[in-house]
């Protein structure tokens, strides 16, 4: 009785340690899937905004002309920004543009808020001055002054 006592206890002290290191072998595994799925991804969102901004000043970008150029369809390229940022195509390409304007303002390569609006994408001053000042707390033309 004893004998079958320690047996049994010996087999659940393996069972637990063996579920041990499988789990532990499942969430190393599942670390390594997570890192290149979000290597994957982040080479994909660096290529996305090397082309947004390749094209920021064409007149014919939108969202069509993005998804031939990243060699998707529209559906596929709106699904995939959504899950990697939560965020619709159009509302991506305006905050990569006024990230790029905020750029341009820091290194002093625009002097006009006009020329600012144009060199990102924007055909109206003042659309690209609202959305600027929604996204930054103040609008292009105070930051230009300094």
């Amino acid at each position: 009785m004893f004998f079958t006592l320690i047996f049994f206890t010996i087999k659940k002290v393996k069972k637990h340690k063996s579920d041990a290191i499988l789990k532990e072998i499942e969430n190393e595994q599942s670390i390594e899937i997570d890192s290149f799925t979000n290597n994957k991804q982040n080479e994909w969102l660096n290529l996305l905004n090397k082309t947004i901004l390749d094209h920021l000043e064409s007149n014919n970008f939108s969202v069509e002309f993005l998804s031939e150029k990243m060699q998707l369809s529209e559906r596929q390229l709106q699904r995939r920004i959504k899950k990697i940022t939560e965020s619709t195509p159009n509302k991506y390409i305006t905050e990569v543009r006024l990230i790029e304007a905020f750029r341009l303002i820091e290194e002093k390569e625009v002097e006009t808020v006009k020329e600012l609006s144009k060199k990102v994408g924007f055909t109206t001053t003042e659309y690209f001055s609202k959305l600027f000042k929604n996204k930054y707390g103040k609008n292009p033309s105070d930051y230009l002054h300094f």
